[in-house]
């Protein structure tokens, strides 16, 4: 998988197991970022002078190397060096959607809409592809109840 092609390279050039990031710590901040903070507010974050401090703190108490992201450019780059999802281009489409209200002419409005997709099979492929979800995949079909006695089954799509 690309998960996997990444990995070897990556221990093929004796990079750290958090590369591109320097450090474990340094890894659960960006992706902590990624996920719940803004392009914008990263950049305002990183030039906070108290983040400035804790950095100099960390280097002093703890004599590691700096962390090496000190503005949402170098944020995002070491993001763009992380494993790309093989196929999992956004597609968009536009849309002509005709309502159901008259307009002063007497025919039905209409509103070109985007709509933005991805392939569903390459996203599946993707997500069973990657490694960090082989330990909670399962392929047989199993039982689930709500109870503890097994009296309520629940029944799902999945």
């Amino acid at each position: 998988t690309t998960f996997e092609r990444w990995d070897r390279e990556n221990k093929e050039q004796h990079q750290n197991q958090w590369y591109p990031f320097g450090s474990k710590d340094e890894w659960e901040i960006a992706a902590w970022l990624a996920q719940n903070v803004g392009h914008n507010k990263i950049d305002e974050l990183l030039k906070l002078e108290m983040v400035s401090q804790m950095l100099v703190f960390i280097i002093r108490s703890i004599c590691i190397d700096m962390l090496t992201v000190t503005s949402k450019y170098m944020f995002f780059k070491k993001i763009d060096q992380l494993p790309r999802r093989s196929g999992m281009k956004w597609i968009c489409d536009n849309v002509t959607v005709v309502g159901n209200i008259l307009g002063e002419d007497g025919k039905a409005l209409s509103e070109e809409l985007e709509l933005w997709r991805r392939n569903p099979v390459k996203c599946v492929r993707e997500l069973i592809g990657n490694p960090a979800f082989c330990e909670a995949m399962s392929y047989t079909p199993e039982r689930v109840f709500s109870d503890e006695e097994g009296k309520s089954r629940v029944i799902d799509e999945m």
